[in-house]
């Protein structure tokens, strides 16, 4: 499947737009695993990190993690120029009728 198929399969015309593109320049390779280690001190430009979101009583946390996790990233590999809040309402929406079965 090509990625214009997926695309518009997947999601609305108006987000067909071309998007930012944000891409790793370097691998960073750890040979020794800190002692402790704080994302929130080591991306402190990335708010979305400390943002703790509430799944209620809808049995999606699949969606929010998901969310949560994609809104992290994208801040972390764009250095914090790009901060976007992932929708896990939006991904919920696409889910049906089998939107609390995790």
């Amino acid at each position: 499947m090509s990625k214009e198929d997926f695309k518009s399969r997947l999601m609305d015309v108006k987000y067909l737009e071309e998007e930012e593109g944000v891409y790793a320049d370097e691998l960073e390779i750890n040979e020794e695993i800190p002692e402790s280690f704080d994302a929130r001190k080591k991306w402190p430009e990335c708010a979305s990190i400390s943002t703790i979101r509430d799944q209620a009583n809808c049995g999606s946390c699949w969606a929010v993690s998901a969310a949560s996790a994609m809104s992290d990233r994208v801040c972390v590999q764009s250095s914090g120029r790009i901060k976007t809040v992932v929708s896990d309402t939006d991904i919920l929406a696409c889910c049906g009728i089998f939107c609390g079965q995790g």
